[in-house]
């Protein structure tokens, strides 16, 4: 059921931009005198900022389900598109219009991403991974710590921003993969047959590492050198397997490998804009606090 795999993903990326709307909202209004101790302290007293967090859990519920009912190579893409969505839902919430640069830039990558996935039209595989998809992932979490090392030693803060960026999507793509292999298991071996393989915590853990390196990436460089690379690297890394792994064979004439290059450049372009934009407003911000 593609319909259906095409709605949870896309509730999944609403729900994403939601969650982290509200979670930047309750950090934007804390005392900007109060350090991290006291910002964390504070966000836990707020009610919206625990609304945003049962969101992010929600999210990923509406992306798991979603993966039980689709390729990989049409949900993950569809899944990340929640930094699409949070500028106009933080337009709604603050009862203002969305200024004409992130309009555009929302409109072209949702577009893009449209024409991406008519012209790809991935299938939906019957293929069971086999072992082969263990050494597959390991690989991806060696290349992640790889990249974290090499970040730590390179003075650039936009390179090392967009190292640790990819190194975090090495670390999303695998998590899609696996829950891919989970919500499959579920299916056909059930609930305890499936908390008895590995699969499920490696989830959790590379979960959590991503997150961590996503953190360092906010601390070390701006938003845009780290935010378009952790996501472009997490939709190639859940294409590539999806193509290779589960043979989720997409259209491959040269029409659509031209419309496919073409929406994949709109996709970009729009997420490094964006990402610019969040930048400019949240300096903004700062500024206008700081006077």
């Amino acid at each position: 059921m593609i319909w259906l795999a095409v709605l949870l993903a896309l509730a999944s990326a609403l729900t994403v931009g939601l969650s982290t709307s509200l979670q930047h909202r309750a950090a934007h209004e804390a005392p900007a005198e109060i350090g991290s101790v006291g910002l964390i302290a504070h966000l836990l007293q707020r009610p919206w900022w625990w609304v945003g967090q049962a969101l992010g859990f929600l999210a990923l519920i509406f992306h798991a389900t979603a993966l039980a009912f689709g390729p990989l190579a049409l949900v993950q893409p569809i899944a990340i598109m929640g930094m699409v969505f949070a500028p106009p839902i933080r337009a709604a919430m603050s009862r203002r219009w969305l200024p004409r640069d992130e309009a555009v830039a929302v409109v072209a990558t949702f577009a893009g991403l449209i024409a991406f996935l008519i012209a790809t039209a991935p299938e939906e595989s019957v293929v069971e991974p086999g072992a082969g998809i263990t050494t597959i992932v390991a690989a991806l979490v060696v290349l992640s710590a790889v990249l974290v090392g090499v970040a730590g030693r390179v003075a650039d803060s936009g390179l090392r921003g967009t190292l640790l960026g990819c190194a975090a999507g090495l670390l999303f793509g695998s998590v899609a993969v696996c829950l891919k292999i989970v919500t499959s298991g579920l299916s056909s071996d059930g609930l305890g047959a499936v908390l008895a393989t590995a699969t499920p915590y490696a989830v959790v853990a590379m979960g959590l590492a991503g997150i961590g390196i996503n953190q360092l990436a906010y601390r070390s460089a701006r938003l845009s050198a780290s935010m378009p690379a952790l996501n472009i690297v997490n939709v190639l890394v859940a294409l590539v397997i999806g193509y290779l792994v589960f043979e989720e064979a997409p259209r491959h004439t040269p029409a659509a490998l031209l419309v496919e290059v073409a929406a994949a450049v709109v996709i970009g372009w729009g997420l490094v804009r964006l990402a610019r934009l969040e930048e400019a407003a949240e300096s903004e911000a700062e500024d206008v606090s700081v006077g």
